[in-house]
Parts: C-alpha cells; sequence; structure tokens
C-alpha cells in the first residue's frame, strides 16, 4: 500500500503480530506522506459515498462481533510489552 509499497495481496497475507510490529514502528518513525501532510495541514477531500459503497456500510448503530481471541492476545502481550518498557 501507500507506505509500505505492499500488493492487496501481500498485506491481507501478513501475519497479524507482523501488522503490529509494523504499526509499534509507525508509532516512532511514521511514514514520510504522514509527516508532510501533518506538517503542511492538509485535511483530504471528501468525497460523497456512491449507492453501492453506503450500502455496504453496517447501521449506524450495529453491534459489532468481538474481535478473536488471537487479536485480543496480542494487543494483551504488546500492553504488557510496553508497561514493562
Amino acid at each position: 500500500m501507500t507506505a509500505t509499497g505492499y500488493t492487496l495481496d501481500e498485506a491481507d497475507a501478513m501475519p497479524f503480530p507482523k501488522v503490529v510490529e509494523l504499526f509499534r514502528y509507525w508509532l516512532e518513525c511514521p511514514p514520510a506522506h504522514l509527516l508532510l501532510k501533518g506538517f503542511v495541514g492538509y485535511k483530504g477531500s471528501r468525497k460523497e459515498l456512491n449507492e453501492h459503497e453506503r450500502a455496504a456500510l453496517p447501521p449506524p448503530n450495529a453491534q459489532l462481533p468481538p474481535p478473536p481471541a488471537y487479536v485480543i492476545d496480542a494487543m494483551r502481550r504488546y500492553k504488557a510489552e510496553r508497561s514493562h518498557a
């Protein structure tokens, strides 16, 4: 994608711990395009959603299912590592 150069298939195939590692790195060293965007104050443009995009959105009061156990475990490990650092 923009910051990594990965294709959609490559990004989709990344194991979750690798994604967490990448996000952790970006906390310390954000991608250059995000730094530049913040520096110049660019907010982006808002576009109207087409009918298909609107149909794909969940209702405003939808209850999301809980995340899978491996996501919760990874988040707990990450929090524990951060608290010991």
